[in-house]
This record gives structure tokens, sequence and C-alpha cells, in this order.
């Protein structure tokens, strides 16, 4: 359905995957497909069944990417300050939020920001818009989550560098098909 409504509104443009760092020029599940690194449709954000998950309530967001984020709430010292970069709509960092940490949401994709900030947003949750592929100065954090980002991105030299700057520590993590296929 998004591919299609895509090729309708930009024929000359090849669909990218949007929302995840840096988007890149290859085919994308329909439900994650954009061009310009935004979504195409007000449907491609809604579908949960892959990458992009859009929900209204943390327990509407598919368990493994729910995991993720209360597996490295509980591994962080107790207050820490920390970067979640491509936080898509922000249910991650509201996570890391209610485990007690201070988290700053980052993500290339305007409208997956103005939802976190709607919905997802508290006293101890900021979100921005970034590009993984040139993140300047994130500041300086505890630690940094990345997760089901790094595949995307073309070269990930920048946004590795920057996290590195702005945090000693990295959480991160790639889809692995074998088990969980996308």
């Amino acid at each position: 359905l998004c591919r299609a409504a895509l090729a309708e509104a930009r024929p000359d443009r090849q669909p990218v995957i949007a929302g995840h760092g840096r988007a890149l020029a290859r085919p994308a599940p329909d439900h994650v497909t954009g061009t310009d690194n935004t979504l195409a449709r007000e449907e491609c954000m809604t579908q949960n069944a892959g990458e992009r998950q859009v929900a209204t309530k943390i327990e509407d967001v598919r368990r493994d990417h729910v995991a993720r984020y209360e597996w490295a709430a509980k591994r962080l010292p107790a207050g820490s300050a920390v970067i979640d970069f491509a936080c898509g709509v922000g249910y991650g960092c509201r996570i890391m939020a209610d485990a007690g940490h201070t988290v700053a949401g980052f993500d290339i994709d305007a409208a997956a920001i103005a939802h976190a900030e709607s919905t997802f947003s508290g006293a101890r949750t900021t979100f921005a818009l970034r590009d993984a592929a040139d993140p300047g100065d994130l500041g300086s954090f505890d630690a940094a989550t990345c997760f089901e980002t790094i595949e995307h991105i073309e070269d990930t030299r920048a946004l590795l560098l920057a996290l590195r700057k702005a945090a000693p520590v990295l959480l991160a993590s790639v889809p692995n098909e074998d088990v969980i296929p996308f």
C-alpha cells in the first residue's frame, strides 16, 4: 500500500528506508517506505508489523521492541543520562525514563519526533531531529542506545564517533533475521 502510494506521488524517486538513521536507496518493507526520510503516508507510520512501531501506549508496541529498552533500562546505572539515537516515536525513551533515567531521543523523521513529543514526553525526556549521517555534537551523557538502526546507515563512522564522544557506553542491536525475520 505505502510503496504504491509513493510510486503514484513520486514516480521519479526510488523508495528509501525512513526514520532509522540515514536513508538508503534500497527496497524496504512497505510499512517503512518513504522518500526524503519522511513517511510516504499516514498509513506507513501506523503499521506495526516491522521496524517502525507506532502506538499511543507501550503495551501496543511489538514485544521484542519493548524488550530491548527494558533490557537497557535495567543494565544502566540508576539515574543515567541516556541518548536514544533513532528513537522513532519515543516509546523507548519513555520506558527508560520510567525506570529513572533522563533520556534525549534523536530521530531523522519529523513526524516520528512530533508523535514522541505528543505521546511519550515527560519530565525526563526530550526529543530532537538529528541525522545519523551528520549527528553533530550530542553533548555529554552516561550511555547511548541505538537499536535496529546501524544496519540502515551506509557509513556508520559519523554516528559511532559522535556517540563515542558523547557517552562511554553504547548499547546497540541489529536484526538477527534467523531468529526474528523482518
